[in-house]
């Protein structure tokens, strides 16, 4: 038996496992403590796969698997876009500045 990395076995949905905090604007006190729980490298992510979906003009019944996630100082992201045309996959290693669109340059 071989164990895979979940990034091996498969391409979640874009933003799957995030958990999202909303709070009135006027709340302070609220924003207080809830910025407490920002993690910014999983908003990063977040960002990424979002970007990627939207690119694509996407919803939730777009069969997109896009998975975003920092490697030391390197973001990595993985996708797969299933299609009539045939299915593609992208890769992409660097900055996070540059992850959408390399990667949508892949799948189109």
């Amino acid at each position: 038996a071989q164990a895979l990395c979940p990034q091996q076995a498969c391409n979640p949905a874009p933003g799957q496992g995030i958990v999202a905090i909303e709070c009135r604007s006027q709340d302070r006190r609220s924003q207080i403590l809830t910025a407490a729980l920002d993690q910014h490298s999983s908003r990063i992510a977040a960002m990424i796969e979002r970007d990627v979906l939207a690119g694509l003009r996407g919803g939730c019944s777009l069969p997109l698997g896009c998975h975003a996630w920092r490697s030391g100082a390197t973001w990595q992201v993985r996708a797969f876009l299933q299609s009539p045309r045939g299915n593609r996959r992208a890769s992409y290693a660097g900055p996070a500045g540059y992850a959408a669109q390399t990667i949508l340059g892949q799948l189109t």
